[in-house]
């Protein structure tokens, strides 16, 4: 601990004398979003988050046409740069040059470079080549990853190793498509799951046509959402805005929809329709009374590497139906959603009070209103819902940018115990809709420039018991950060979080209706500095406190250093990291985003007490392949674990 502070304290002198140099591509959204899913352990959505980082490509869009929900969707920009966006492009006209973003208000340089790769100008967006010309200017990407963990330096690898192979064909957004092979770690057949995907965009009224496997997203996540959303913390966070449908390029074998997707759009109205009927897995059971089979429950892990999970693999065949009416003005959007999910099995959970709510039968049937208001006093955005049982779930939200300096949200949801959707993504504490009043309030404050102050504060309660606990709970989660970046070199960062949660944990026998308090306090400072034009250093100490009524409290702790070596015109990138960890138990683990192989991440929970080192390596060869590698060493309780990943990626004729 002691030396930790020593070279903070080093740190903080020399930073005045630290050279210019580029400017670190911040890694920020990725790592906190990434991290919010590991804290909730709503990890259904990970596999899918990374796909857009892939080979450091975007959808581009053009800066004539894209519009106020696109711009929010990136989760980059505040309402107050996205009303100045759109008044500069009404008040002068369209955009001529990208230079021309300079002259936006309260866009700044590191804004611009965010964005840059986000936009195309006018003379691409009125190049429409024919198919032969798409094949031949469009980019075509291959990319192969495997690995292995072992027990000891000695011990022998496993037989059967993870193995992904892909391939993306894409010309900007007007058409793409791709393959995915893939087999986890313990799994005997190759491939054991297999995606696939064709895409065509802006034909006419069609805006968007998915034949093959595709996620779907839905108002504000009450019904149905598929897509990559966290809940918790961040202004943006609180509202859901994205494609209605989107290729599954991820790794999920469950989450997603195969079958035909259409999305219709004019002027003021659109319309999108998706089917889909594929097999996913589920527990199963015979019923042996009536003889029928009955699901007990589903399975989102898609591991496949024993005879009971081979059992339940793609025991369970799903069909569905649905979509979207929509009416847009500009500043009014409003939608009519709806779906229709039918399995070949009735769905029979066990006899218990958290399942008393649970869909029966073969079906779920939901339908929804939504829609969203910009105005000069914000954006107001809200949502409907109801299941097959007439039982209803809602919520409402509110973003305002008060001046150039303050930004703040708030949302109110109220989703009854009965509410029963399938797959949705709301903003809650459980990322589920259902079972759950709550209210939301989150702060952004830039009191000068470089600087950065970010609070929120939730407020939930549970009316119905849930798995873990016994009896109705209420909670809430609170979070400050401050960030300071004194220099275009160096930024620091000081979080603290606490959540406080009432409840009756299951099995723990209390009586009276007395609700047991647990307490979870965690403390973040993080240190990231360009000492050198190719060397960045970061440097992070986190504590975790629990103080549960019942149980033992439990402390821990964990510190890494890391040095990212990107040597300018070289071929070749190196990242190293130590991580020195602590903790007296799994209930005040600390998860810490780690850096990886291109279009993967990791984020594992330190807890016990040990050590982790980890290096990476990228070289790129000939300006089309890239090899990637990670080795892990990871020492705890007195086992020493290796881990190793290795990646080959090739891309021919870069696109535009």
């Amino acid at each position: 601990m002691r030396s930790l502070f020593k070279i903070m304290a080093i740190v903080w002198i020399i930073m005045p004398l630290i050279p210019s140099a580029q400017e670190e591509i911040s890694e920020e959204l990725h790592e906190n979003a990434l991290e919010q899913v590991a804290l909730t352990d709503d990890t259904r959505l990970l596999p899918d988050i990374t796909d857009n980082f892939i080979f450091g490509k975007y959808d581009r869009i053009s800066i004539n046409k894209v519009s106020h929900d696109q711009l929010i969707s990136w989760g980059l920009l505040s309402l107050l740069q996205i009303h100045a966006f759109l008044w500069y492009r009404e008040t002068v006209g369209a955009f001529i040059s990208l230079l021309e973003l300079q002259a936006i208000p309260h866009w700044d340089p590191d804004i611009i470079k965010k964005v840059l790769p986000r936009f195309k100008t006018n003379i691409e967006e009125n190049r429409l080549p024919g198919m032969r010309q798409r094949w031949k200017e469009g980019s075509h990407i291959f990319l192969y990853r495997t690995g292995g963990k072992q027990a000891d330096s000695t011990a022998k690898k496993s037989a059967n190793q993870p193995q992904l192979l892909t391939y993306r064909f894409r010309f900007r957004t007007l058409m793409q498509w791709g393959i995915t092979l893939e087999t986890d770690a313990g799994e005997a057949r190759i491939p054991d799951h297999t995606s696939a995907y064709l895409k065509l965009t802006d034909l006419g009224l069609i805006r968007q046509l998915i034949a093959g496997d595709f996620t779907v997203n839905l108002g504000q996540g009450l019904i149905h959402w598929q897509g990559f959303a966290v809940g918790g913390s961040g202004m943006l966070n609180s509202f859901r805005q994205g494609d209605v449908f989107k290729p599954h390029t991820g790794r999920d074998e469950n989450i997603f929809h195969r079958g035909l997707a259409l999305h219709l759009t004019t002027n003021k109205w659109e319309a999108a329709l998706f089917v889909s009927h594929h097999p996913i897995d589920a527990n199963t059971n015979l019923d042996t009374v009536s003889g029928t089979v009955k699901i007990s429950s589903f399975l989102i892990s898609g591991l496949h590497r024993t005879n009971s999970e081979l059992e339940n693999k793609r025991s369970v065949t799903q069909t569905g139906l649905g979509g979207k009416i929509g009416f847009n003005s500009g500043n009014l959007k409003l939608a009519f959603n709806a779906v229709h999910f039918q399995f070949d099995h009735s769905i029979a959970k066990r006899d218990l009070p958290y399942n008393l709510f649970e869909q029966k039968g073969k079906s779920y049937l939901n339908m929804s209103l939504d829609g969203v208001l910009v105005t000069q006093r914000g954006l107001l955005f809200t949502e409907w819902g109801v299941d097959k049982q007439m039982k209803t779930a809602f919520t409402a939200g509110w973003i305002r940018s008060l001046d150039n300096r303050l930004e703040i949200s708030m949302l109110y949801r109220n989703m009854s115990a009965p509410y029963q959707a399938w797959q949705s993504g709301c903003f809650s504490q459980s990322g589920q809709a259902g079972n759950e009043k709550g209210f939301y309030f989150n702060m952004n404050f830039s009191p000068k420039p470089g600087q950065r102050f970010e609070a929120n504060f939730d407020i939930f309660n549970h009316p119905w018991v849930k798995a873990l606990a016994d009896a109705p709970s209420h909670g809430k989660v609170s979070s400050m950060q401050y960030i300071w970046k004194p220099n275009k070199k160096a930024e620091w960062l000081i979080r603290w979080q606490q959540s406080v949660r009432w409840m009756n944990p299951a099995g723990s026998n209390q009586v009276n209706g007395t609700l047991v308090k647990n307490n979870l306090t965690r403390v973040r400072i993080h240190l990231s500095f360009i000492p050198l034009e190719s060397l960045t250093v970061r440097i992070r100490h986190e504590l975790s406190f629990l103080i549960p009524d019942m149980q033992k409290k439990e402390k821990g702790s964990l510190s890494y250093a890391e040095l990212i070596y990107k040597p300018a015109m070289k071929p070749f990138s190196l990242s190293v990291r130590y991580t020195l960890f602590d903790t007296e138990g799994y209930n005040s683990r600390i998860y810490a985003y780690e850096r990886d192989v291109p279009a993967y991440h990791t984020i594992p929970a330190f807890y016990t007490a040990g050590n982790r080192i980890y290096a990476i390596i990228n070289w790129k060869w000939k300006k089309t392949m890239m090899i990637a590698a990670k080795w892990i060493t990871d020492i705890r309780d007195a086992e020493l674990k290796h881990e190793w990943r290795i990646q080959l990626s090739w891309q021919v004729n870069r696109d535009n």
